[in-house]
C-alpha cells in the first residue's frame, strides 16, 4: 500500500484499550513517548536524525504526513482516553504482508498493554483488512518486546540482531 491507498484508521476495542487515530489532544503524551531515548532504543528509528530538536506537534504531524503518503498506518493505544502508546503497520509490500510494531510508555509498561494492543492491531489487519500474513521483529536483547511477540505470533527465524515472528489467517 502506498500513495493514501490506506483504509481509514479503524476504532478497536480490548477489555482495557481503545485503539484509534492520534489527535491533536495526544500531542503531549504521544511527543513524550517519541522523545523517551531508553525505550526508543528498540523502535529502529531516532527522530533526532531528521529533526534534532523538534515541537511537540512535529510528532503528531509527521505520523499524519506517513499515514497520507502510505507509509504507515498508525494508531494510539489509549487506557481509559489516555494515549500510552502506539501500534504501527509498515513495510506493506502489495501482496498482502506489513510489519507490526508496538511501543508503550514507560509508565504503564510491564501490565501487558502492549500484548493485548498488538494482538488486537494483529487480529484486525489478518481479519478484517484482509492482509495474509503480519510480521514483526525485535531486538535480541528487548526480553519484554520479545515475550510480548511470543505471546501473539510465532517465531519465524533469527538473525545476529533481531528475533522474527509472524502471524497468518
Amino acid at each position: 500500500m502506498s500513495g493514501n491507498t490506506f483504509p481509514p484508521r479503524p476504532h478497536l476495542t480490548t477489555p482495557r484499550l481503545t485503539l484509534d487515530a492520534l489527535t491533536p489532544a495526544d500531542c503531549g503524551d504521544y511527543a513524550a513517548l517519541c522523545r523517551d531515548a531508553r525505550r526508543n532504543r528498540w523502535w529502529g528509528y531516532d527522530y533526532r536524525e531528521e529533526q534534532p530538536h523538534p515541537p511537540e506537534e512535529w510528532f503528531l504531524q509527521a505520523s499524519e504526513e506517513d499515514y497520507a503518503a502510505g507509509r504507515e498506518l498508525g494508531l494510539a493505544v489509549r487506557l481509559r482516553g489516555r494515549c500510552i502508546g502506539e501500534v504501527v503497520f509498515t513495510h506493506f509490500d502489495g501482496r498482502g504482508t506489513a510489519e507490526l510494531g508496538c511501543r508503550i510508555a514507560a509508565a504503564y509498561a510491564g501490565h501487558g498493554y502492549g500484548t493485548e494492543a498488538f494482538a488486537a492491531a494483529a487480529d484486525w489487519a489478518l481479519f478484517r483488512l484482509s492482509l495474509a500474513w503480519v510480521k514483526a521483529k525485535c531486538y535480541k536483547e528487548n526480553a519484554a518486546s520479545y515475550k510480548m511477540l511470543s505471546a501473539c505470533m510465532r517465531p519465524a527465524g533469527e538473525d545476529e540482531t533481531f528475533f522474527y515472528f509472524e502471524k497468518t489467517v
